[in-house]
C-alpha cells in the first residue's frame, strides 16, 4: 500500500521498483520562519528619537542564541535596517550584527547556552565598538557619545525583553501560563513591533495606527482593565518616541485601552464601540473641538480586523492571560488569607474559654456526705424526729429539757447504724433503752431512712463522679483548642515568587499543573505542594 509522503515509481520490466521519498513540509515551523523573518525585518525598522534603532541587532541575538539557520534572519534584519535608506546609520547596526555574530559564534560559542547575560552583553560590546569606531571615522561629540550610551544600553536591555518572548513564540503550542514579565515584555515587543511599519497611507488610512488600534483593541478584549490600560500605554510611549513626542497621544491611548477592557463583556464588537466612544470622549476634553486623534475610520477598520481573527486563537490568547491573572489573584489571596486566620484565632480562643469556663463550673461540685456531714446528719434527726417523736409524750422531757442528751443519744444510734449497716435492739446501750419508750419505732424509721439516704448518697455520688469526668473532658477540649489555635498563629510565609517561577518554568517544560505553593516553615525548610491532573498512565 502507499504511505503518505511517498511516490512509487516502476520500471518498464516492472521488475525492480524504485521509491522516492518527498518530505512533509511542517506548514507549522515554515509559519514560524516566516513570521520570525518578518519580526526581524520589522524590528530592523524600529527607530525612536528619530536617531536609536538597537532593536533588529538585540533581537538577531536572541535569534542567534536559539535558531540555526541564523543567515536568513541576519538578512532580513539587514534588509530592515537598509529599507530606511542605504547611509551610515543602516550600515552602523549592519557592522553592529556582524560584531554580535562574531561573538556569538567565534569569540563565545560556548557560552551561548549559558543564558542570556552572556547575549546581552555581547549586543552591549558591539554597539561600543561600533560606536566607537564610528567617533573615529567622524569626530567626537558629546551629544554623539550620549546617545551612543543611550543606544547600547537600550540594546543590552532588549535583550532580556525580547528573550521571553522568543521562548514563547518557539513553544506556543505548549505554553498556558504567562508570567508578569512574559505579559511586559509582549506589550513592548509588539509595540516596538508596530513602529516598524511604513508611515503610509491607504485610501487615506494610516497603515500604523490601524495596527496600533488593532493591538491595543485585542489585548484589551483578551486582558481585560489593566492589560487594556498597559498596552494602551506603552503603544502610545513607543508611538510617541517613534514620532514626535506627545505625551497626550499616550494618555488618549492608554485611557482608550481602559475603556476597551472595560467593556470587554459585551463582546468583541462592544469593545470595538467603548474604544471609540472613549476617542471622541478624550478629543472633545482635550481639544474641545472634532479633530480627532485617531481617525473614527482607522478605529472602524481596526475593529473589522478585531471581528475577523479567529476564535480559536482568541480563545488560546484569553487562557494564557487568565492563568496570568489567577497568579495575581492568588497572590491577592494570600493577604485574605491572613486576616482569616486571624480571625479563625480569635474564634479558637473564645471557644476554648468557652469550654474552660463551663469545667469550672462542673468542676464545682458538692463533696456531700451523708453520713459525716452535719447537714446529712441535721436531715436524718429531723426525720426522726418528726416521724417519732413529735407525737410522743415525752418530746418536750427528752428534746428540750434534755436536748444535749436526747442528742448524743441519736447521734451514737446514727454511727451504730453507719457501722453496721442497720440497727436492733440488741445493739442500742442499755441507758437509751431505758430513756426512750419508743424506742423500736425509733429504730425502724431510722433503718429506713438510713437506706433511703444511703441510697441517695449513692446516686449522688454517681453524679458527682459524671460532673468530674465532664469537667476533665471540657477541660481537654479546651487544651486541644487552644493548642491549635497556637499551630495556626505560627508564623507560616507562602514565598509567591518561587511560586510564580516554578508555575511558568514547569509550564515552560510542557508540565501543566493546577496550583502550586511553596511554604517558609519558622525552621527555615521549605515545603513545596503541587497539584497536577492525572496522566491517565501516559508515564508523564
Amino acid at each position: 500500500m502507499m504511505q503518505k509522503g511517498e511516490l512509487i515509481y516502476r520500471g518498464l520490466t516492472e521488475k525492480r521498483t524504485k521509491k522516492f521519498v518527498v518530505p512533509r513540509i511542517q506548514w507549522k515551523t515554515a509559519v514560524n520562519n516566516v513570521l520570525m523573518l518578518l519580526f526581524c525585518f520589522l524590528m530592523g525598522r524600529a527607530v525612536i528619537l528619530s536617531e536609536i534603532a538597537p532593536f533588529g541587532v538585540a533581537l538577531f541575538a536572541n535569534v542567534l542564541q536559539r535558531k540555526r539557520n541564523w543567515g536568513l534572519y541576519l538578512l532580513a534584519a539587514g534588509l530592515g535596517f537598509l529599507s530606511s535608506g542605504f547611509n551610515n546609520f543602516a550600515f552602523k547596526y549592519i557592522l553592529a550584527m556582524g560584531a554580535v555574530l562574531l561573538y556569538g559564534r567565534i569569540l563565545a560559542p560556548e557560552r551561548r547556552i549559558r543564558g542570556d547575560f552572556h547575549t546581552a552583553l555581547g549586543v552591549l560590546l558591539s554597539f561600543v565598538l561600533v560606536n566607537l569606531l564610528y567617533v573615529y571615522l567622524y569626530g567626537f561629540l558629546v551629544y554623539d557619545m550620549i546617545v551612543a550610551a543611550l543606544e547600547s544600553i537600550i540594546g543590552f536591555l532588549m535583550v532580556y525583553v525580547f528573550s521571553p518572548v522568543m521562548d514563547l513564540f518557539i513553544n506556543s503550542g505548549k505554553r498556558r501560563i504567562l508570567s508578569s514579565q512574559e505579559t511586559i515584555s509582549i506589550c513592548i515587543f509588539f509595540s516596538l513591533l508596530i513602529t516598524g511599519f511604513w508611515n503610509a497611507d491607504l485610501f487615506g488610512l494610516s497603515l500604523k495606527n490601524i495596527v496600533s488600534i488593532a493591538f491595543v483593541l485585542l489585548f484589551s478584549y483578551v486582558g481585560g482593565v489593566g492589560m487594556g490600560a498597559a498596552i494602551g500605554s506603552v503603544t502610545g510611549l513607543i508611538l510617541s518616541l517613534s514620532g514626535e513626542p506627545d505625551p497626550v497621544f499616550i494618555g488618549h491611548f492608554a485611557v482608550c485601552g481602559l475603556m476597551a477592557g472595560t467593556f470587554r463583556g459585551l463582546g468583541r464588537l462592544g469593545t470595538g464601540c467603548a474604544f471609540l466612544l472613549s476617542n471622541a470622549l478624550m478629543v472633545f476634553y482635550i481639544n474641545r473641538s472634532t479633530d480627532v486623534l485617531l481617525s473614527f475610520r482607522e478605529i472602524a477598520v481596526s475593529v473589522i480586523i478585531l471581528m475577523l481573527i479567529p476564535l480559536n486563537m482568541i480563545e488560546w490568547l484569553k487562557q494564557l492571560f487568565d492563568s496570568s491573572q489567577a497568579i495575581i489573584s492568588k497572590q491577592k489571596g494570600y493577604v485574605n488569607m491572613d486576616r482569616l486566620k486571624e480571625l479563625t484565632i480569635n474564634r479558637l480562643e473564645d471557644f476554648s474559654q468557652v469550654f474552660h469556663k463551663l469545667a469550672q463550673v462542673f468542676s464545682k461540685v458538692s463533696q456531700y456526705n451523708v453520713i459525716k456531714g452535719k447537714d446529712g446528719i441535721n436531715k436524718l434527726l429531723d426525720l426522726v424526729a418528726s416521724q417519732v417523736c413529735s407525737n410522743c409524750g415525752l418530746y418536750k422531757a427528752c428534746w428540750q429539757r434534755n436536748f444535749y442528751s436526747t442528742y448524743n443519744n441519736m447521734f451514737e444510734l446514727i454511727s451504730i447504724v453507719e457501722s453496721a449497716g442497720t440497727i436492733k435492739r440488741e445493739h442500742v446501750p442499755d441507758e437509751i433503752s431505758k430513756n426512750c419508750f419508743q424506742l423500736d419505732t425509733v429504730l425502724d424509721v431510722l433503718n429506713e431512712t438510713y437506706e433511703i439516704y444511703r441510697t441517695n448518697c449513692k446516686w449522688q455520688q454517681k453524679i458527682d463522679e459524671c460532673r468530674s469526668l465532664v469537667a476533665r473532658q471540657l477541660e481537654g477540649i479546651s487544651t486541644v483548642i487552644t493548642r491549635l489555635a497556637h499551630e495556626l498563629d505560627i508564623d507560616i510565609r507562602f514565598n509567591k515568587d518561587l511560586e510564580d517561577t516554578i508555575l511558568v518554568e514547569l509550564d515552560k517544560k510542557g508540565i501543566h499543573i493546577k496550583d502550586v505553593t511553596v511554604i517558609e516553615k519558622p525552621n527555615g525548610k521549605i515545603e513545596v505542594n503541587i497539584i497536577k491532573k492525572s496522566c491517565g498512565r501516559r508515564r508523564e
